[in-house]
């Protein structure tokens, strides 16, 4: 009985080391689409596949959509950013893909047919200048803020006099002083 199931695990595990080479044996002659394709499919639309074109072949990445800029990750794994992405994409597989050259510059339809003058790296330049950019305050605003502390140290003083004086005319009261 022992012998079947070591007979069985052996079993099992050639099968699943022949898959796994298979699927990487694939996936490289495929420059990497097989396991992109899976992570778009596995975000539920969340991500974007990307269809890169470099100067010598074409490859595949994962990308997502970040208010109207595409960014994603090319093969030295350095973050770029495509824009004008609008009605670019096309499906292929059931999933949306946006082909693209390296540098973001050119993007290609399903057809073939190029649309240049993107200039990714200037818009991402110009994007981390005003997210890094510090936020002028507006003297109105400061104002309203003081002016909100006040009221509601004022408002908190006068509740406070109101229950002394309360306090006050209840003991005055109690002892016969005041009716």
């Amino acid at each position: 009985m022992n012998e079947v199931i070591v007979q069985t695990l052996y079993f099992m595990a050639s099968y699943v080391g022949l898959f796994l080479i298979i699927f990487f044996v694939l996936n490289w002659l495929t420059k990497g689409f097989i396991l992109s394709f899976l992570k778009v499919k596995a975000s539920q639309g969340k991500k974007i596949l990307s269809m890169v074109h470099s100067a010598t072949d074409v490859y595949f990445s994962v990308g997502s959509m970040d208010d109207l800029v595409y960014n994603f990750k090319r093969r030295d794994k350095k973050k770029s950013v495509v824009t004008n992405v609008k009605d670019k994409f096309f499906s292929m597989c059931g999933v949306f893909v946006l082909s693209h050259s390296e540098d973001g510059k050119t993007i290609y339809t399903k057809e073939g047919k190029a649309f240049e003058g993107n200039d990714g790296r200037t818009v991402d330049n110009y994007l981390n200048r005003i997210i890094k950019s510090p936020q002028l305050e507006d003297n109105f605003r400061k104002f309203l803020l003081i002016l909100n502390i006040i009221l509601v140290l004022g408002v908190g003083a006068a509740l406070y006099f109101l229950f002394v004086i309360y306090d006050k005319i209840k003991v005055l009261q109690a002892a016969g002083v005041i009716q």
